[in-house]
């Protein structure tokens, strides 16, 4: 799906980040990268970097430290600013930053950016210090559209299940 949505060759997705052989990998600029948000999220069990997933974050340092894009950006739950998880994130920030990067991070909500729900997310970006640039989050905006002005009048009937698809998914 992820090479559909972004236009991206399926060849291009290394799948698994634990099994990345970084010496296989060409240059790139820019890294995005997460951990499932489960273990950081109060919808998970909240176990942080004790819960295998949330130790993902290590193999993306891995292929930082081996790759050195210019730009990498983290994005995961708002939890990781908080009591909680504040210490490891910011024990994650300095990891990224002594690779000779400069981090910038904050916690915004999409309902700030003119779409029409309340997700409180944290972004980090990092820049590689020779690149030169700084970075500033964007000002919210100060229109903000309703959920109707994303919604079309009609919908095509190829887009709804029928009824026995609704019930093998019951």
């Amino acid at each position: 799906a992820y090479s559909i949505l972004h236009n991206v060759s399926e060849d291009k997705n290394l799948w698994d980040v634990t099994k990345i052989d970084t010496d296989k990998m060409e240059d790139f600029d820019l890294l995005v990268y997460s951990t499932p948000c489960q273990s950081f999220s109060i919808s998970g069990k909240m176990k942080g970097l004790e819960d295998l997933r949330g130790t993902l974050f290590y193999n993306a340092l891995e292929v930082i430290k081996a790759k050195k894009p210019k730009y990498c950006i983290l994005e995961n739950v708002a939890a990781l600013a908080e009591q909680t998880f504040i210490a490891s994130f910011v024990k994650w920030q300095r990891s990224v930053d002594q690779e000779d990067y400069r981090s910038y991070w904050s916690v915004l909500n999409s309902a700030n950016y003119d779409i029409p729900q309340n997700r409180r997310r944290i972004f980090m970006v990092s820049i590689r210090n020779d690149a030169n640039e700084m970075y500033s989050f964007p000002s919210r905006l100060q229109s903000v559209r309703s959920i109707n002005s994303f919604l079309e009048d009609s919908v095509d009937e190829r887009y709804y299940l029928d009824d026995s698809a609704v019930d093998r998914f019951l």
